[in-house]
């Protein structure tokens, strides 16, 4: 059986990223203390979430803006909003 190469889903996206992010947790205490599951870090399609030293890290420059971390966190805990104007996903059309 062949093996694939690790592919990340944004190897064929442009992301603007900007220095402000449009994606935080709410209160870190939450995720550590009320979720042991840490749903977002399947739930994301592009992998922002991952779960690291005992917090969950946010690396927003990941983001294709789909919005499914809001909706996946039972707790409301996750923050997103769009990008500041000119920032974020570059569609090329």
């Amino acid at each position: 059986m062949e093996k694939y190469a690790a592919y990340d889903p944004l190897d064929n996206l442009l992301i603007d990223v900007d220095d402000k992010p449009h994606i935080y947790i709410i209160k870190q205490t939450t995720c550590g203390n009320k979720c042991p599951d840490h749903s977002c870090t399947n739930f994301c399609p592009s992998r922002v979430f991952s779960w690291e030293g005992g917090k969950l890290a946010v690396d927003y420059t990941r983001c294709v803006e789909c919005g499914a971390c809001q909706y996946s966190c039972i707790h409301k805990n996750i923050h997103w909003e769009y990008p500041r104007g000119g920032f974020g996903v570059v569609y090329l059309y």
